[in-house]
């Protein structure tokens, strides 16, 4: 058994006991556990070429889920590492295409295939991020709208409060 579907079943098996106590079960939360279990498998045996395809299809299907959610369900910041992540897998699977060794143990088509796939992933990154920009800045001028609507509400209640008190204390107490 290769030390990467140990550290793959090690995840399956415990994965829940890593979680905090209010945490909810995400798909990030999870790319991010096998991440750090394939990068302990790749300090262990650096040279195993099947690690590093696997961290790179890790890197590339959370990028790709991330581009799969609505605006509102992410941020900014997500997306961006999100898109570097996508950056980092497409180089792998570029080196790994273009490995000399005569026999490696993943399918070398496969990881062309995926490389181009990061490519189409990338040039629609730009979109995505104008969008998130645009998303981000519309949800930042209506909280601003409602700050500058409460404020006004604030404003002229306390200048009603300011002309109850000087009328009623004026009803009650009239100038002899």
């Amino acid at each position: 058994m290769t030390i990467a579907l140990q550290f793959t079943q090690k995840v399956r098996l415990r994965s829940h006991s890593f979680l905090p106590a209010k945490c909810t079960l995400t798909n990030d939360f999870h790319f991010s556990l096998l991440f750090s279990f394939f990068s302990q498998a790749l300090h262990i045996q650096p040279a195993d070429k099947a690690v590093v395809y696997n961290i790179a299809m890790i890197q590339q299907k959370s990028a790709e889920l991330l581009f799969s959610l609505p605006s509102a369900k992410r941020t900014l910041a997500d997306l961006e590492r999100g898109i570097a992540r996508a950056v980092h897998a497409q180089k792998m699977f570029g080196s790994l295409a273009a490995d000399p060794a005569s026999a490696v143990p993943y399918d070398r088509d496969l990881a062309e295939e995926r490389k181009k796939y990061a490519d189409s992933m990338l040039r629609r990154a730009e979109e995505h991020l104008s969008a998130q920009r645009q998303y981000e800045a519309e949800g930042a001028a209506r909280l601003e709208g409602a700050r500058q609507k409460r404020a006004a509400e604030r404003e002229r209640i306390e200048t009603l409060e300011v002309r109850f008190i000087y009328l009623f204390n004026f009803s009650f107490f009239p100038f002899p």
